[in-house]
C-alpha cells in the first residue's frame, strides 16, 4: 500500500508551472528501491545496478517478499503523478494500484493509466500506481512491489502523460537467490 508523508525537511526547486495537470511542474529529489523499511524511513536502499539476495527482503503481512519504491517529490499543485514499476522477469501483466490519495478519481484516471501502462510495457509484470501530492508540499511516497523470486526490477516517476518527472529516470536493481 502506498503511504503519504509530508516532509518539511526536504527542500526542492520547482520548475515553471503549466495550466493542465500533465504539464504541471513536479520535481523528484530522491527515488529508489527500499529493501528494509521502518514506517516512513527507508533503512536500506538498493543502489541502482546492485544485486540483493532474495532472503534479505522483508515480508509483508501475507508472508510475501516485498520491496518499496519510494520517491521524495514536490508538485506545484494537486497534480497526479505515477510510479511505474516493472518486474522484468515475471509473467507479462499490468496492474493498476491507486494510492488512497486518488481513490475518488480512480475510474476517471483508468483510461490514461492504461495508456501509460502500454507505453512502458516490456517483457515483465508492470505495476502502475498513481498518487496525488498537495501544492507546494514535499512528500515521500512508498509503493509496495511484491517480489516472487530472482529478477530485475525497475521504477520511475511519470506524469499523467507518461513523461518522466525531472530527476526520476528509470532506476533498476536485481534480486538473486543464494545457493543452498
Amino acid at each position: 500500500m502506498n503511504r503519504l508523508f509530508r516532509a518539511s525537511i526536504f527542500s526542492v526547486v520547482v520548475c515553471g508551472a503549466g495550466a493542465a495537470a500533465a504539464e504541471d511542474a513536479a520535481s523528484v529529489t530522491r527515488h529508489g528501491f527500499c529493501i528494509r523499511r521502518d514506517e516512513m524511513r527507508c533503512e536500506e536502499v538498493a543502489l541502482p545496478g546492485t544485486m540483493v539476495a532474495f532472503d534479505r527482503l522483508m515480508k509483508d503481512e501475507q508472508g510475501n517478499r516485498v520491496v518499496w519504491y519510494f520517491t521524495d517529490q514536490e508538485v506545484s499543485d494537486n497534480s497526479v503523478l505515477v510510479h511505474v514499476l516493472e518486474a522484468e522477469d515475471s509473467d507479462t501483466d499490468m496492474v493498476i494500484k491507486p494510492d488512497p490519495s486518488v481513490a475518488k478519481d480512480a475510474k476517471k484516471l483508468d483510461s490514461q493509466l492504461k495508456k501509460i501502462g502500454k507505453k512502458f510495457a516490456g517483457l515483465g509484470a508492470l505495476q502502475v500506481a498513481p498518487f496525488r501530492g498537495e501544492k507546494s508540499e514535499s512528500y515521500r511516497i512508498f509503493t509496495t512491489l511484491k517480489v516472487e523470486g530472482p529478477g530485475n526490477f525497475s521504477g520511475r516517476v511519470v506524469d499523467m502523460s507518461g513523461n518522466n518527472v525531472p530527476i526520476s529516470d528509470k532506476t533498476t536493481f536485481s534480486v538473486f537467490r543464494r545457493p543452498g
